[in-house]
């Protein structure tokens, strides 16, 4: 492969990445269960081709600026999962008939961690 088909190929890549965060990122804020898991295995299948083409050893200024966009969408959309975790546990919870805070702290005891934070990843 020449070197200008594998920078092509990188910049096709690294935007099908940041389509799939898009589409991942509304997903999560549907709580669309099927389109989150659709988003997964579409992000394994593209990091796999991401990592074997930045192996390589070739990756342009834009292109480090781009995978810097992506794993900022990335964070974005883990913190949002997080978030929506917890309010589908808060929502069962309370489904269930237990108190906020009878769950957290069960949790806090399990896991040794602080209740979960609200974000607001839409403003």
């Amino acid at each position: 492969m020449e070197l200008q088909d594998t920078l092509e190929e990188l910049d096709e890549t690294l935007s099908a990445i940041h389509r799939v965060l898009t589409d991942e990122y509304a997903a999560l804020c549907k709580l669309d269960g099927p389109s989150i898991d659709d988003a997964v295995a579409r992000k394994v299948e593209l990091n796999e081709k991401l990592r074997a083409l930045i192996g390589q050893g070739v990756i342009s200024k834009e292109q480090r600026e781009s995978l810097t966009r992506v794993r900022a969408a990335a964070q974005k959309n883990q913190a949002l999962l997080v978030h929506a975790r917890a309010c589908v546990r808060g929502a069962l919870a309370a489904a269930c008939g237990i108190s906020d805070g009878a769950v957290y702290s069960q949790r806090s005891a399990a896991s040794n961690s602080e209740a979960p934070l609200r974000l607001n990843m839409r403003g």
